[in-house]
């Protein structure tokens, strides 16, 4: 197994994912005295021919600056320079985003919506939770670039006084929130594709399938077993979708 993990870890990579999304799960490890948490850095690719696809994995101690473009520094050495990418979704850690300035300075940039809304929720009373999300849904369900800034205008008009540091998170960041929209893609899948991009839920959905495999496992005894694990769900996951292709993601404009 370690031979292949090497391998999986070291193999060249084909420079044809129009969509990188970027995310962390957290496992936990022995330690000396008591069980430490590591971070396992993914990337999740779509292709150009709609394969989806669980590029790479690096065992790191954070989300750091250094940890991150050290991981893509890694894929654009084996071979996947960003010259087909449309958009490179992260879920906002100021790791990710430093390294996807320095690594791929030209590949459009989405934050993601619910990492966004996670954080902007912390700031607001319980009881206008509901109220303020649906505010939400209105720029990022819009229709047009255009009409998104129109929906957050409104939303900022109606809730910067009750909550300016919530409505400031988002105004902050309405760039890298909207990218998704500026992707020209054929009306009729157009809905389902940008569902897709503007969240990193589509990774999440594999961590998902992580955490069920080694929650009974509880904590690891060292890098290496995490190394084994990982790659083994990654594997059988990347297996499974080889010959189911999401075709919707090769009707652009």
């Amino acid at each position: 197994m370690n031979t292949q993990v090497k391998a999986f870890h070291q193999r060249q990579l084909l420079d044809e994912y129009q969509f990188l999304f970027l995310d962390g799960i957290t496992i936990s490890v022995k330690g000396s005295l008591k069980a430490r948490k590591i971070l396992a850095l993914v990337a999740y690719g779509i292709t150009l021919f709609g394969k989806k696809e669980l590029i790479a994995f690096r065992i790191a101690d954070r989300e750091s600056n250094n940890a991150c473009e050290g991981f893509l520094n890694d894929l654009f050495r084996r071979g996947l320079e960003g010259k087909n990418l449309k958009l490179i979704i992260t879920n906002g850690s100021k790791g990710f985003i430093n390294a996807v300035d320095l690594v791929y300075p030209h590949a459009r940039h989405q934050r993601c919506w619910v990492h966004k809304l996670r954080n902007c929720t912390k700031h607001l009373k319980k009881a206008d939770t509901k109220a303020f999300k649906c505010d939400v849904r209105k720029i990022y369900n819009a229709s047009s670039h255009r009409e998104a800034v129109a929906a957050f205008r409104l939303l900022r008009k109606c809730w910067t006084r009750l909550y300016p540091r919530a409505v400031e998170l988002i105004e902050q960041d309405l760039d890298s929130l909207l990218a998704f929209l500026e992707i020209p893609i054929k009306k009729q899948f157009r809905e389902f594709i940008r569902h897709q991009i503007r969240t990193t839920n589509i990774i999440e959905r594999s961590f998902r399938e992580v955490r069920r495999r080694t929650r009974p496992m509880g904590c690891f005894t060292n890098n290496d077993s995490v190394n084994r694990i990982i790659y083994a769900i990654f594997h059988r996951l990347n297996s499974k979708w080889q010959e189911k292709p999401l075709t919707q993601f090769t009707q652009f404009i």
